[in-house]
């Protein structure tokens, strides 16, 4: 049984809010994998089902911005199954500035927001840290190295602060989710 599907043959809309399904043809997706340098030029949004778990290697990347240039958010349900987002996923998305992972959240990979120069806010639900590679750049000390945006904030569940600061997310700004802002 396949578990993932390839985003063309379920969306036929290219710009705007890309709500993705939570089954096709009566089967749960449950990944997703890569779109193609020419997919969803026009996203501005991306929002994930319930049954999504894995969000595959490179999915909304592009060649120096041109796959995903105007994705400005992802967001999952608090409750939702994501478990986690593979290398490279979201690669020179450079207008993309928050991203929302549920509860039972566990992994980000290496170069997961490489070249998102304008990601600030992270918000992860859950409330142990989920372990991470190193988030901003798949090769260390490459010339195109990139650091995170001066305002990268980390938002985490209030009773976790402390959990967050004294592990190797410690590294970034750590605040409670309740002070999230999303306008």
């Amino acid at each position: 049984m396949r578990k993932s599907w390839s985003i063309f043959k379920i969306y036929d809309k290219y710009e705007g809010v890309l709500n993705i399904p939570e089954t096709y043809k009566g089967k749960p997706i449950l990944e997703i994998e890569y779109l193609g340098d020419e997919f969803g030029r026009g996203i501005t949004k991306v929002v994930g089902s319930r049954n999504l778990e894995v969000i595959n290697a490179w999915t909304f990347a592009g060649r120096d911005g041109y796959a995903m240039p105007n994705l400005k958010s992802v967001e999952f349900p608090e409750n939702g199954n994501l478990k986690s987002i593979e290398t490279m996923a979201f690669y020179w998305c450079k207008n993309l500035h928050t991203v929302i992972v549920p509860k039972n959240f566990e992994y980000f990979g290496t170069g997961v927001f490489d070249k998102c120069v304008s990601l600030t806010n992270l918000v992860i639900y859950n409330p142990t840290p989920p372990s991470r590679g190193n988030m901003f750049n798949y090769v260390e000390n490459d010339y195109w190295y990139t650091t995170p945006n001066s305002s990268f904030t980390v938002y985490v569940p209030d009773d976790s602060i402390e959990i967050y600061r004294e592990s190797s997310w410690g590294n970034y700004t750590i605040m409670p989710i309740s002070s999230f802002n999303r306008n």
